[in-house]
């Protein structure tokens, strides 16, 4: 699967951290343009048969541990300022099909907004009980 991360000092982590904190998120509506200019593509693909299984093989789980672990991947964090080793909530995945973001619990998923004069705030599904 590809991994972004968003970079250190990204607008999208407060975003992330405050409108997903309480409820199970859905689906994410977010305009296309941060991709490119709010996260990192990781220098790894990591295979994984479900995106649950993804977030413990980056959290270090299992007998491989998380694979942007080694020194060689810590310098490449620190040259590309993302800022943290282990996925976090605002982290985004494309499995190949679709694209999701990493929530508190869980993941939701993306649908690319083309226009970015969309307010992010006003653009999410939230599961109804």
């Amino acid at each position: 699967m590809e991994i972004h991360y968003w970079k250190e000092h990204s607008s999208m982590l407060e975003f992330f951290e405050f409108n997903f904190r309480d409820e199970k998120i859905t689906r994410v509506f977010l305009p296309a343009y941060i991709l490119e200019k709010e996260y990192k593509k990781l220098p790894v693909q990591v295979e994984a048969k479900e995106l649950e299984q993804l977030f413990a093989i980056m959290n270090g789980a299992g007998e491989i541990g998380n694979p942007m672990g080694t020194p060689d991947m810590q310098a490449w964090i620190r040259a590309n300022e993302v800022g943290h080793t282990s996925m976090s909530v605002g982290d985004i995945v494309f499995t190949g099909k679709k694209w999701f973001v990493t929530l508190s619990v869980g993941f939701a998923e993306i649908d690319w907004i083309k226009n970015p004069e969309v307010k992010q705030n006003a653009n999410m599904e939230k599961t109804r009980p």
